[in-house]
């Protein structure tokens, strides 16, 4: 017994402190990423009353880190899918039909074709440098990671930038 308490009631009260501190940072950290997802929807919802748009029409989200925060909307219209790209503030920026981009599937097939080795952690589309691109996070089997860039129009590869394992 030390100081009126036994080293078991210590170790117990140090335990359950850490439980809570780790609990606390948690809830913390849901709480960021609940207000970032609620801003991200409602400048998506900006975005679509520019464009004149109905937030049923939209059928797919991403947002977008590049030297800018650009929020991209996948919506359908009459005249067939479009690519609506939105600023942080909600304000559109431009706007494209989806059938003038390369699709996913066929960055995926440059990306394999090109960085074989790589897995693919995320690929998502932005508005960057008054050009759509896109942006691909991925693994390499040494360890190491990077981004990849394509410009969304033709699939050219505009560069890499690839960090060595640490």
């Amino acid at each position: 017994m030390v100081g009126g308490m036994t080293v078991r009631t210590r170790i117990i009260f140090f335990s359950l402190s850490v439980g809570l501190f780790v609990l606390v940072l948690v809830f913390y950290a849901s709480q960021i990423v609940y207000s970032e997802r609620q801003l991200t929807e409602q400048r998506a919802h900006q975005c679509l009353q520019q464009a004149s748009l109905s937030t049923d029409r939209l059928t797919k989200s991403e947002v977008y880190r590049g030297t800018a925060r650009v929020t991209t909307l996948y919506v359908n219209t009459e005249e067939g899918p479009v690519v609506l790209f939105c600023d942080a503030e909600g304000k559109q920026v431009r706007s494209l039909p989806q059938k003038a981009l390369v699709s996913e599937a066929s960055i995926k097939n440059i990306l394999k074709e090109q960085f074989p080795s790589g897995t693919l952690l995320r690929l998502s589309l932005g508005w960057d440098f008054d050009r759509p691109l896109y942006e691909a996070k991925i693994a390499l089997n040494d360890h190491a990671w990077g981004f990849v860039y394509y410009d969304a129009r033709d699939g050219t590869f505009l560069r890499s930038l690839i960090l060595p394992p640490s």
